[in-house]
């Protein structure tokens, strides 16, 4: 089962990251990577994210993160939904780094 997953300096990668079956994902660092989308388990163990600048994020019912960090001046699109429970993620500290062009989709924040 995956439980860290490293893909930096890869910046011609210009797909989505769809990681939803990876229920046992603990560190995700995908700096200095062309992708455009992250999409994490529900409920996974994650603890550290390192992301790139990603125009679409989904966030659901993660409780565990203690490390994050991400690039904003793609993104267009973001979803969250019970993450408030995370030390290290909230959506106070997500929607700050936002623009007015990003669509904000929260749900039991």
């Amino acid at each position: 089962m995956l439980e860290k997953l490293v893909v930096q300096d890869c910046p011609n990668i210009a797909n989505s990251l769809d990681l939803s079956a990876c229920t046992n994902l603990k560190y995700l660092d995908i700096r200095r990577s062309g992708f455009t989308g992250i999409i994490l388990a529900s409920n996974a163990p994650t603890e550290t994210l390192l992301l790139n600048d990603p125009t679409t994020l989904s966030f659901n019912n993660l409780s565990r993160i203690n490390t994050f960090e991400v690039g904003y001046s793609r993104l267009n699109t973001l979803f969250l939904n019970n993450i408030d429970n995370s030390p290290g993620l909230n959506s106070k500290t997500l929607v700050s780094g936002v623009t007015s062009q990003t669509d904000i989709i929260s749900y039991n924040n």
